[in-house]
């Protein structure tokens, strides 16, 4: 196991991030699907300066797979 391939996020932001509704960005911002509208943006605590943190080099190869692989970023 890899102590990079995980993120301590809060229970609903990692449900969010488990079905990508949610990503990190290169500099630990959080990426909002489209998908989630501003009333559920509100209700999950999510702003536009929503960050992670501690988020590492060693994170960066596992977030690009999520950003790509799950991160819904279309409406449809």
């Amino acid at each position: 196991m890899d102590v990079f391939n995980g993120l301590l996020l809060a229970a609903h932001l990692d449900a969010a991030f488990d079905v990508g509704l949610i990503g990190v960005g290169v500099g630990g911002e959080v990426l909002v699907s489209p998908r989630l509208d501003a009333e559920a943006r509100r209700v999950l605590g999510i702003t536009p300066d929503t960050r992670t943190v501690g988020v590492q080099s060693g994170h960066q190869a596992y977030l690009a797979w999520h950003r790509k692989e799950k991160f819904v970023n279309e409406t449809t």
